[in-house]
């Protein structure tokens, strides 16, 4: 299910009025540096200004009625503050999820390359070498690991969703039961995944978004036999 903001970055229409608001803006400019000599060099920054915005205002519906799924994948791909917001309020939660674990774990970090706002955790234990891996994802995945974040969607899953996955799997995650309801294993990702939206509609969206993190890793962590009692800090939720 599509987000509100999904929705409006879907339509041509939406696109359309972008390009009304855009024509608007470089006529107000074109006007406000009509007073202004020829010789003034800040007539001819307005001019090229305004020459600019009426540009994109031309572009913008074009491009949506022309090629829109080309319009949809630059609308719903970067819809600018809606990601940075969205990450802004999942930073604390994944940072509270990240403190009560005492093993080694990375920060609560960015991938510029997919958007991704991660946290990982290591048992510690070396993991079985990946025949055919590059050396990066060689040096990534060294050793056991549990991942959690958030990404904006790409390929099989074209919706802003939460993840989870362990690497190695151990036996008998795929049929994990894990909470919230939202929550389902994606048989082509390897992982589970949270529809972002579910948790916006979520009485509460911190609860859903916690729940969705301590039962994926509860399920990986014991499936895997690590050793919990030494990883976790006693007295706090994992």
């Amino acid at each position: 299910m599509a987000t509100d903001t999904d929705t409006k970055c879907r339509t041509w229409r939406y696109w359309a009025r972008i390009g009304a608001v855009t024509v608007a803006a470089s006529i107000v400019v074109m006007l406000g540096f009509s007073g202004v000599t020829w010789r003034t060099p800040w007539r001819q920054v307005g001019e090229a200004l305004g020459i600019a915005l009426l540009f994109s205002s031309i572009i913008a519906p074009m491009l949506a009625v022309v090629m829109p799924r080309v319009a949809r994948a630059v609308a719903c791909r970067f819809r600018f503050p809606f990601d940075w917001l969205v990450l802004v309020a999942i930073k604390p939660v994944l940072e509270r999820f990240r403190s009560a674990f005492v093993g080694k774990s990375s920060p609560v970090h960015f991938f510029w390359g997919s958007f991704d706002l991660a946290v990982t955790r290591f048992s510690g234990r070396p993991a079985p070498a990946r025949p055919g891996a590059d050396a990066m994802t060689r040096e990534a995945y060294s050793h056991e690991v549990i991942s959690h974040g958030f990404w904006p969607g790409s390929g099989p899953i074209q919706e802003a969703a939460f993840y989870a996955y362990a690497a190695p799997e151990p036996a008998g995650l795929k049929t994990a039961a894990v909470e919230p309801r939202a929550a389902a294993y994606n048989m082509e990702l390897s992982e589970f995944i949270l529809p972002y939206d579910a948790v916006r509609t979520a009485k509460s969206p911190e609860n859903d978004l916690t729940a969705f993190l301590e039962s994926t890793y509860t399920a990986a962590a014991d499936r895997a036999q690590w050793n919990r009692a030494e990883l976790e800090r006693k007295g706090m939720a994992v």
